[in-house]
């Protein structure tokens, strides 16, 4: 499967309840809810990639892997 954050990079993904646990070789290990991943499906938004991969590595000092949420998430403009 493809990241969905950077779209390009082939990445592991492992479906849990409620979030998928992804492993990107460019951005990192992190988590993204479910309802993230609906909303970009719903309205065809794109994740701001550069912003992102800056959160998720600001997150990790805080929270291994992080965790993208309807309040955290950085679509692009």
């Amino acid at each position: 499967m493809v990241c969905p954050v950077c779209g390009t990079t082939e990445a592991q993904v492992w479906k849990e309840p409620g979030r998928n646990a992804i492993d990107c070789t460019e951005c990192g290990h992190y988590t993204i809810s479910g309802s993230v991943l609906a909303v970009r499906d719903a309205n065809g938004y794109k994740f701001d990639v550069e912003q992102t991969r800056a959160w998720l590595d600001g997150r990790r000092k805080f929270q291994d892997p992080p965790l993208i949420t309807t309040q955290s998430v950085c679509w692009a403009a």
